[in-house]
């Protein structure tokens, strides 16, 4: 305990040594465990303001060795002075080193006049230490840790919908890879034809099976069958008159069909004279 003997030193001494003797009560140590949920520290009095003449330190270790410390400063208000061209920090002051002790690596100190980034330790341990004076006072800080086996939840979240939508596009193609197979074998099916010798093949139409339009030929104007064709000629024939029909068919009708001729009219194409005559007799 720090006794004081007022009366024996000058009045400036003594109120320096009170001033440190009242800070001895407000300074703080705690320790904390990060984990991989995650977890908040508060500044005293947060979100209100936060107390006078204030030292505070926060340790925070890993529960698991191996893993390093994270922290995010999520809201922070500290006192600061506002000048015309800059800012700048009074007595109250965030620190923030990448170990157990005030001597280790600063990582962060200021009093949150821009935002604060996202910091991690090399080691299982952070400490952060908060100084306030005994004038103007703030809102303070809220600060969220964890170790790097932390997954955030919108991440996790975020990986199971990957996976479900990944085995859907799976379920997908494996059922249009089945339908596309089934309608291709049962189209194979109904395109195969037995020929007589009982040989299943494919369809093998060619261009060749298909017909070829020519142009129509006209009665008187037929053109004359070549001299090696096997097709007999007629045994007679008359312009106006007509062919004569051949011998060996049997009856013959008078007429047999109608045409236009070159004068205008229409006559029956009658057999030849020599025949109407045997007919008559």
């Amino acid at each position: 305990m720090l006794i004081c003997n007022f009366s024996l030193v000058p009045i400036e001494v003594s109120l320096i040594l009170l001033l440190a003797y009242l800070q001895s009560f407000n300074a703080q140590n705690v320790t904390l465990t990060a984990t991989s949920t995650a977890k908040y520290l508060y500044s005293d009095g947060y979100p209100t303001a936060y107390l006078n003449n204030l030292t505070y330190d926060w340790l925070i270790t890993s529960d698991i060795p191996t893993e390093l410390v994270n922290i995010i400063v999520e809201d922070c208000q500290i006192e600061y002075l506002e000048g015309k061209v800059t800012s700048a920090c009074q007595v109250d002051e965030l620190s923030i080193y990448d170990g157990e002790f005030d001597n280790s690596t600063a990582l962060y100190q200021s009093c949150c006049i821009t935002d604060v980034p996202a910091m991690n330790s090399s080691g299982p341990s952070i400490l952060i230490r908060f100084v306030t004076d005994a004038t103007i006072v703030a809102r303070g800080f809220r600060i969220k840790y964890y170790n790097s086996a932390y997954k955030p939840t919108d991440v996790a979240a975020a990986f199971g919908l990957y996976i479900a939508i990944a085995v859907i596009v799976v379920a997908i193609g494996v059922c249009v890879a089945i339908i596309a197979f089934y309608v291709t074998k049962k189209t194979k099916v109904h395109s195969q034809r037995v020929n007589p010798l009982g040989r299943e093949e494919a369809n093998t139409s060619t261009k060749t099976d298909s017909y070829q339009e020519t142009e129509p030929v006209d009665e008187y104007n037929k053109p004359p069958l070549p001299s090696d064709s096997p097709v007999p000629l007629p045994n007679d024939w008359s312009e106006l008159e007509g062919m004569a029909a051949p011998l060996n068919i049997g009856p013959r009708p008078d007429l047999i069909s109608f045409k236009n001729i070159s004068d205008g009219q229409t006559r029956g194409n009658k057999l030849p004279p020599i025949q109407q005559v045997n007919e008559i007799n």
